[in-house]
């Protein structure tokens, strides 16, 4: 993603398509079927190519992150309650 930053020039910065992350879950679709098929590639639409892949990034790993506090939550109340 950072080659494909490197090559561009913009009058507005990246952030502003990037930021706050998407969470749309239909769009966060399409941007990933996009990806993952080779419909959207760097070298045709570099624009939105990094945000697709910035937004699907962070849905991802946001999800990651849910997911370990959710567990150690469980895993805390469950060890409270034993004793």
């Amino acid at each position: 993603m950072i080659s494909v930053l490197v090559h561009l020039k913009l009058c507005v910065p990246v952030e502003r398509f990037t930021s706050p992350p998407e969470d749309s879950l239909p769009l966060l679709r399409l941007y990933f079927r996009a990806l993952v098929t080779g419909t959207l590639k760097p070298r045709w639409c570099p624009i939105l190519y990094v945000v697709a892949l910035s937004h699907v990034n962070s849905f991802i790993f946001s999800q990651d992150a849910a997911a370990q506090v959710h567990k150690h939550t469980h895993t805390h109340t469950h060890t409270q309650s034993l004793h």
